[in-house]
């Protein structure tokens, strides 16, 4: 029988607090991980989307993804149609419309060229959460719907896409313009 305090119960007792300490180590880094935008994936991020801004049709590219975000997400959320009603989203090949869908990937695109600078982005960040809760009707869970969009789009229109850079990034940026929204 091992007795309390001996040098064998010492070792063991040693060892599960190693075993515990080592488990908790692993655990916390790996929800870091999920919810961290990293230097690495801030660079990633960056460099996958400029692709975006480098053909000479850009504009017509990003009007017609943010047009394609903007139409899944009112059909995926119904009561969203109501909210581009000043931007004629009856009718989104309008040129109303697409001003909108390129004023989204333009604030998007700053959001994005803000990463490294933390004030910056947090004043950005800022704005835009101003302004989303300004606008009747803007929820939460209009922008994690967005967030999901953007997940399965970007992929088809961005070449070495990086899904994991992409959502500890995106998440973030999401979750903070939403903030102050039910």
């Amino acid at each position: 029988s091992v007795v309390t305090g001996s040098p064998h119960c010492t070792r063991k007792v040693k060892m599960l607090r190693l075993v515990v300490l080592l488990v908790a180590a692993v655990a916390f880094s790996n929800a870091a991980v999920k919810h961290c935008c990293s230097a690495g994936d801030r660079h990633n991020v960056q460099e996958q989307w400029s692709a975006l801004w480098e053909d000479q049709e850009s504009s017509r590219m990003k009007i017609g993804f943010g047009r394609m975000i903007l139409e899944k997400l009112m059909e995926l959320k119904p009561e969203t149609k109501d909210l581009f009603k000043n931007v004629n989203g009856a009718d989104t090949k309008s040129g109303e419309f697409a001003a909108h869908c390129m004023r989204i990937l333009t604030a998007l695109d700053m959001l994005i060229n803000m990463l490294d600078d933390p004030e910056a982005l947090e004043s950005g960040i800022e704005h835009l959460a101003e302004q989303h809760s300004k606008r009747a009707g803007v929820k939460k869970e209009h922008f994690a719907v967005f967030g999901q969009i953007l997940e399965k789009g970007l992929p088809r229109i961005l070449p070495k896409f990086d899904y994991l850079s992409w959502k500890s990034c995106l998440k973030g940026l999401l979750t903070k313009i939403a903030h102050k929204l039910n």
